[in-house]
């Protein structure tokens, strides 16, 4: 686990898992953080969409675009260092950036070195926690905004900075059908797609997840779903968890997930996962599923969910 780390991203034929090509990260978040500790984020700076494939080939690295099938390199998207996350959505490319700030170079550089010490903090428990720190903080600076660029032509298309996203919640920008959504300062924001034009803003708990034409919120106490046409509440339903993890859409209803007290306790243990099954159009529990072995934990990357 201590070997330099050699970031790559890699294409393989889908047919038959021969590799196409590969092109190494100039850098990347570091690999010794501590578990839970890598941003979510991370998970949302690759798009491939036909015969393109839109990523960073650094952590504070612009957009690149490439050619799926060869990797070459076909065009950079200016002004986009810091880039966090990319959605593709109707042939509009959507950004979430961050500026890059001399304070995240310097940490970036920094843990450079530590990971290539013997004796590194790093590697310690009682030491690592600062220098974790002080690369979160530096990694949550800069100011956020959140770019629009069309496709076909590379073009900005709209930009929304300053108040408009100050405190830009992450992994919740999210479009559907002509429409741009996101979470900032506790309101669910909706934006036009094509002009970034302000359509609704309503405050509400967490956005989790888009679903169609509804925007499910939730936080420890309350879920709301919200029209994606005019913002305002379809339903609003007590949480059945003291702590919500996951909202998932599949099979036809919502899907809440996450944790109870142990016996005789307030506070969630960390582990046994307990899943409640909602009507999509009511927020009414179906049924609730208990966990036979508490022993997996929930950490580490994000849970998933299908229709299977």
């Amino acid at each position: 686990i201590r070997a330099t780390p050699q970031w790559t991203l890699m294409a393989q034929d889908a047919f038959n898992g021969v590799e196409l090509w590969h092109r190494p990260l100039s850098d990347w978040f570091p690999h010794i953080v501590g578990w839970t500790t890598a941003p979510t984020e991370l998970e949302r700076r690759l798009v491939a969409i036909g015969d393109r494939v839109y990523v960073t080939l650094g952590l504070h690295a612009p957009v690149s675009v490439l050619d799926a099938a060869t990797g070459k390199t076909l065009s950079e998207l200016e002004n986009t260092a810091g880039t966090e996350e990319i959605i593709w959505h109707k042939g509009t490319l959507l950004l979430s950036t961050r500026t890059v700030t001399p304070e995240k170079i310097s940490q970036k550089e920094l843990w450079k070195q530590l990971v290539t010490q013997d004796n590194s903090p790093a590697y310690n428990r009682d030491t690592a926690g600062d220098v974790v720190q002080r690369l979160k903080s530096a990694e949550a600076g800069g100011d956020e905004a959140i770019l629009a660029f069309d496709t076909s032509t590379g073009h900005l298309l709209w930009k929304k900075d300053g108040a408009d996203v100050s405190r830009l919640k992450t992994t919740t920008l999210s479009a559907g059908g002509d429409r741009v959504f996101y979470q900032a300062k506790g309101d669910v924001v909706c934006l036009d797609l094509k002009s970034g034009k302000n359509l609704w803003t309503v405050s509400a708990p967490t956005m989790r997840i888009m679903s169609g034409d509804t925007i499910y919120c939730a936080d420890n106490e309350t879920i709301v779903a919200l029209s994606a046409e005019t913002g305002k509440a379809r339903w609003t339903q007590p949480s059945s968890l003291v702590q919500i993890k996951d909202l998932f859409v599949a099979g036809g209803a919502l899907w809440e997930g996450g944790f109870q007290p142990a016996p005789g306790k307030r506070s969630p243990v960390w582990g046994a996962y307990f899943v409640s099954q909602r009507n999509l159009a009511t927020g009414e529990i179906l049924r609730r599923l208990e966990p036979e072995n508490p022993g997996h934990h929930h950490r580490c990357y994000e849970n998933k969910a299908t229709d299977r």
